[in-house]
């Protein structure tokens, strides 16, 4: 994997967001940095968001907010039961896929120019 992941600017704004926040009762820029942390050791440790072999109990500690990843799962970002747990979606925005086809817009974009 490589060292980078992809953040979209709307994130600050988008509805899963403001509703995470608003069910963990915490305020939304530390939201933000919870799902950052959340998706860069998600990304380090499953190729394709599947399968994952972690409990919901260890993921609030290691994140450090309680509740968090039921409330990931209420929102939908997290699916699946305690060690068999899958992201939805992964691929479309985490991967060696999502990552070269945003490289190549990058790339296309800069060449327009």
């Amino acid at each position: 994997m490589s060292h980078w992941i992809k953040m979209n600017k709307g994130l600050v704004d988008s509805e899963k967001i403001v509703k995470l926040a608003h069910l963990l009762e915490i305020d939304t820029q530390k939201t933000i940095g919870a799902v950052f942390e959340f998706w860069v050791w998600m990304d380090s440790i499953t190729p394709n968001g599947k399968g994952i072999n972690l409990s919901f109990n260890y993921i609030d500690k290691k994140i450090n907010i309680p509740n968090f990843s039921e409330k990931m799962r209420e929102i939908g970002w997290i699916s699946g039961e305690e060690w068999a747990i899958k992201l939805p979606n992964f691929e479309e925005h985490n991967g060696s896929t999502a990552k070269r086809r945003s490289l190549t817009a990058k790339r296309v974009a800069s060449h327009r120019k």
